[in-house]
């Protein structure tokens, strides 16, 4: 049984990794964010896979698409308004391009299975009130390709 997306998943955590740096900690949490622990550690990230289809392929192999999620974390001071949220939210923007460029360039880390990386989004940024702590979600989809020979 293949793990694909399982190393797409590691490939792209492997990246994030690289690009951020050791100021970035992976999260305890990635389904549900708001479980994690953020008191003094709030700088942190997390990879995971959506849903994905199939699509046309060549004789032999089938080609699918499959959608990942890239959460970015960052604390913010809670003040008498939301500069420092809004300045987090544009830090995390900015950490998620450099992301994207890289991603595009090393095709999620895993170029012998990986084809492409296309269209990606952000929604609207997070945030949570009592740690306070934004949330800011990238996600991309990724193309590859199986042989559906040796199956």
């Amino acid at each position: 049984m293949s793990n694909t997306v399982e190393q797409i998943n590691d490939g792209l955590k492997a990246r994030v990794a690289a690009v951020l740096g050791a100021t970035y900690s992976e999260m305890d949490y990635v389904l549900n964010v708001e479980l994690n622990a953020f008191v003094g550690n709030e700088k942190r990230y997390g990879v995971r896979p959506l849903g994905g289809s199939a699509t046309d392929g060549i004789t032999a192999h089938y080609n699918a698409v499959q959608t990942f999620e890239i959460i970015l974390t960052h604390d913010y001071v809670n003040r008498d308004d939301d500069t420092d949220q809004r300045a987090k939210s544009f830090l995390l923007f900015d950490a998620h391009d450099d992301l994207l460029k890289d991603i595009l360039l090393k095709k999620a880390g895993v170029p012998s299975i990986v084809l492409s990386v296309e269209s990606f989004n952000y929604p609207d940024p997070e945030f949570l009130d009592e740690e306070n702590v934004a949330i800011q979600r990238m996600q991309l989809e990724v193309r590859y390709r199986q042989s559906l020979l040796n199956c």
